[in-house]
């Protein structure tokens, strides 16, 4: 399989193109930059097969119309997020498959920041739209639900392997990163990915097992965290719910 991390122009998302070996069953990912899109498939001879949206936010669909009207292909998301997408040709469920050459990727629910917030999995690989950042994730603040997040986190993220690469569809490490040291002020491994990327530019790398080590959204629950909040927030309760719902607000308005 062909990966293509795409930066866009108009906005501070990334985006993911992907293709067989040969070009072939193209996958264009919340095109919101649908030009910059359009350059790669072109310079890449990419054969687009199908438009996929992660949710329903309009700096993830903003690009369908020149998409669907100059590739010809047919849009697919999950139906709850309609509202805000419009006709989808394809409606996807959880467990659904999507091939890309020899490549199977699974559609996984993955609501809070949205109803119909989905992410898609192959071996290795995670596109997450915005319900994983670099130490975050997305608020819930726009139609979503933190306590649907919650148990996202809870429930649905931890079967995949530490070694699963994280393509999330911004880039605020930085500024996450800062956060969760506010809360947890001796997280070395957060201290280190801040020393790592900060004056960095481009799409931030990140793998499930990094997220579990500093993110403060994968930490609820952890002794050494609530640890850590007990200092720096002894207002939040010994509650991996509570926890999780209580930094939500606080990064909220930080």
């Amino acid at each position: 399989m062909n990966l293509y991390v795409v930066q866009s122009t108009v906005s501070d998302n990334y985006f993911c193109i992907l293709s067989a070996e040969d070009g072939s069953d193209g996958l264009i990912i919340d095109p919101i930059d649908a030009r910059a899109a359009l350059a790669v498939i072109d310079e890449n001879q990419i054969t687009p097969r199908l438009l996929l949206n992660t949710h329903g936010h309009p700096d993830h669909i903003g690009g369908n119309p020149l998409i669907k009207n100059t590739c010809r292909v047919p849009l697919a998301a999950h139906d709850g997020d309609q509202g805000w997408i419009g006709a989808i040709d394809r409606i996807l469920e959880p467990g659904d498959t999507i091939q890309v050459g020899d490549t199977s990727l699974e559609v996984v629910h993955t609501p809070g920041h949205t109803p119909g917030h989905i992410s898609l999995y192959t071996p290795g690989h995670l596109f997450s739209g915005d319900t994983i950042f670099v130490a975050g994730c997305g608020h819930c603040k726009f139609g979503g639900d933190p306590t649907t997040l919650y148990q996202t986190y809870a429930n649905i993220l931890p079967r995949f392997p530490d070694e699963t690469r994280i393509y999330p569809g911004h880039n605020y490490a930085v500024r996450n990163l800062e956060f969760a040291l506010s809360l947890d002020p001796d997280c070395q491994p957060a201290k280190a990915k801040l020393d790592s990327v900060r004056g960095s530019s481009g799409h931030c790398i990140t793998t499930l097992g990094e997220e579990r080590s500093y993110n403060p959204f994968f930490r609820v629950g952890q002794a050494d965290f609530a640890q850590a909040l007990a200092k720096t927030h002894p207002e939040i309760p010994n509650d991996p719910m509570a926890q999780f719902l209580a930094i939500r607000k606080l990064r909220d308005t930080w």
